[in-house]
């Protein structure tokens, strides 16, 4: 009940907190005001909503907690993470201030400004102050104690393991050179591997590896993920959590160069036994990461027969053959299609045209 009415404090604007003076005397605020920064920092996130009153002589301080989705929802939740109810917000601009509004009809405002620090909300009505405050995530007594990255470059899957306990069996992800690769060959991602612990009271709901693929000296863009569903018990606590069936291409769409292919794992769970919260394997945030190119076979020898000026990787398939013969035209056995001189020259053939006849010269064999 006692978060309840501290909600109806915060949105209807009962008791004290009650519709806001939205304008200072003594700060003229601007024609509009950018929100977008107080919808960031409510989207998705558990706050913790502290509000002090007065009780006749005394002043308590009354504490709720709230998430706030990024659809317009608001929880309210109490000591166990289990939902109360539900109400609508709007974080909306209003005489050049930004507010956080009830959706609900009859319901006041309050004005939001940001703390010293830019860790917590102050939200503001007829003087009076309450305060919204990111509830630190409940990541103890839980997490990930190892991870695989699994590939198929055209054959088999490979597994490649993370940084958290890596084995002596699997090849570490992070710094390998996967090689080279042709559009018309395979390199897939098709999933990934983590193996989970929790203690005491502690759950885990599941998990993912998320990945990136960009051009080296590019702007990498947002990671995508592939859920890890439930595999094993463990036992004591301990469950692994993969997916081996994904078929992410990984060459599809990319055009010819290096890249960089980046992953991190990470777990759903809770400290007191229920899902919300995140625990992460990336290599204290600068992640893991892989290498391949994307070329187009080819000969690469400019003074081959068969040069390939397209070509990007040398296959191997050079050779001087082909395109060899006598280059000289003043040698009988001149080819106009020779390129590469096989050393065939040996007779001149030299016209005379005071006795209107032809000169022959063997050359010597060398």
């Amino acid at each position: 009940m006692r978060g309840f009415l501290v909600s109806m404090l915060l949105l209807c604007g009962t008791f004290l907190f009650a519709s806001p003076a939205l304008n200072s005397a003594s700060v003229e605020p601007p024609a509009t005001a950018d929100c977008s920064s107080f919808v960031s920092f409510l989207e998705n996130e558990e706050m913790l909503l502290s509000y002090t009153a007065s009780l006749g002589e005394s002043c308590v301080t009354i504490e709720t907690t709230l998430f706030f989705d990024d659809a317009g929802m608001a929880t309210e939740k109490d000591a166990d993470g289990n939902a109360l109810w539900d109400f609508g917000y709007q974080v909306m601009e209003s005489s050049g201030q930004c507010v956080l509004a009830s959706t609900g009809s009859g319901c006041g405002v309050q004005v939001l400004s940001f703390n010293n620090d830019n860790t917590a909300l102050t939200l503001t009505a007829d003087g009076e102050d309450a305060s919204l405050t990111p509830v630190a995530e409940n990541t103890d007594n839980w997490g990930i104690f190892q991870t695989y990255a699994i590939l198929n470059e055209g054959s088999s899957d490979a597994y490649y393991a993370g940084g958290a306990n890596p084995d002596n069996i699997h090849p570490a992800f992070g710094g390998v050179d996967l090689g080279n690769f042709s559009s018309s060959e395979t390199l897939t991602l098709n999933g990934g591997e983590i193996k989970t612990y929790k203690n005491n009271a502690a759950n885990v709901c599941g998990g993912n590896i998320q990945y990136r693929v960009y051009l080296d000296g590019a702007t990498p863009g947002s990671f995508s993920a592939i859920a890890l569903g439930f595999s094993a018990d463990l036992g004591s606590g301990d469950q692994k959590w993969s997916t081996t069936d994904a078929g992410i291409d990984l060459l599809g769409g990319l055009t010819l160069g290096d890249y960089t292919l980046e992953v991190y794992w990470d777990a759903d769970g809770d400290t007191n036994g229920g899902c919300g919260y995140t625990n992460t394997e990336n290599n204290s945030g600068a992640n893991y990461s892989a290498s391949f190119s994307l070329v187009s076979y080819g000969c690469t020898d400019a003074a081959a027969c068969n040069y390939d000026a397209s070509a990007t990787a040398d296959d191997s398939s050079c050779e001087s053959l082909s395109c060899a013969g006598c280059t000289d035209s003043n040698y009988a056995e001149y080819d106009a299609a020779a390129t590469i001189d096989d050393g065939s020259c040996l007779t001149t053939d030299i016209y005379n045209e005071t006795a209107n006849s032809y000169h022959l010269t063997i050359a010597e064999a060398i």
